[in-house]
């Protein structure tokens, strides 16, 4: 019996480092959709550190235009991101946090952060380390989430081990 598989691919919180990473495992596994969560560049922090908005400008368009021609592509505007600089790409399909974003038959109630009361079969979010507790929630800082919605299938692979070192960079203190 021949079987077509519907991939949809989950990210989240995403150093700009680590594109050519992404760019890899999208062509390897061909997904459908792409979900991205959220803090598209998340090492620049343009919560906290609003005067790096021209770093953000430069690479996260080009991180875009290359995802969006490479599988379908839904973004969900994280604290760190600039909706000004998501609305100016092409073939992005921006969602806001707590909405629901239907697949064939599937649901997902797509967020920044985690929520309790969402709805449907999948809840994808980012922003912290907090692992879901029920059957359905997913967390795309924790992994790359590859869901097969024919089958209900859940593929989890790891970001590069340095991934959370450009993530939450700490200081080092250098003593005399």
């Amino acid at each position: 019996m021949y079987h077509l598989i519907m991939l949809v691919m989950h990210i989240s919180d995403t150093p700009s480092q680590i594109y050519g990473y992404i760019y890899r495992i999208v062509y390897k596994y061909q997904p459908q959709i792409v979900v991205h969560t959220g803090d598209l560049a998340d090492e620049i922090k343009l919560e906290i550190r609003p005067n790096l908005v021209r770093r953000y400008r430069k690479v996260v368009p080009t991180f875009l235009k290359k995802l969006s021609s490479m599988s379908n592509l839904v973004v969900v505007p994280g604290n760190h991101d600039d909706i000004d600089t998501l609305q100016l790409v092409d073939d992005v399909t921006i969602v806001m946090s707590g909405e629901t974003y239907r697949v064939n038959n599937v649901v997902f109630t797509l967020s920044h952060w985690y929520i309790s009361d969402w709805k449907g079969d999948y809840l994808l979010y980012g922003h912290n380390m907090q692992a879901g507790s029920l059957p359905g929630e997913l967390n795309g800082v924790l992994s790359i989430n590859l869901i097969d919605i024919t089958t209900g299938k859940l593929e989890q692979l790891k970001y590069p081990y340095y991934t959370n070192n450009l993530r939450f960079p700490t200081r080092r203190i250098i003593l005399p």
